[in-house]
């Protein structure tokens, strides 16, 4: 009976320590196999973004988008702005 008691406890003492040993391995793999992951995530941010402005042209509201930028940045800075978008418009 004390030999079966004896060899349970070591039994869950090495279960206890493999247990460790394996999450510790499978944290390290985790940790490896994130290098490259911030590449793919900024390929996927400028595939979504080339999609909204693809969409953008598409529907047609590029101008509407630009007249609002526009008077939104003429609102913050003033009407000096105004004179100077004009400006640049007209001689492109």
């Amino acid at each position: 009976m004390f030999e079966a008691l004896m060899w349970a406890r070591l039994g869950s003492r090495l279960a206890a320590v493999k247990l460790a040993s394996g999450a510790s391995r499978a944290a390290e793999r985790l940790r490896r196999d994130q290098r490259g992951q911030d590449l793919v995530e900024y390929g996927g941010i400028l595939i979504l973004v080339a999609a909204i402005i693809a969409a953008m042209f598409q529907l047609g509201i590029v101008s509407d988008v630009k007249q609002f930028v526009s008077s939104a940045v003429n609102a913050i800075i003033g009407q000096g702005a105004t004179s100077a978008v004009s400006a640049t418009t007209t001689k492109g």
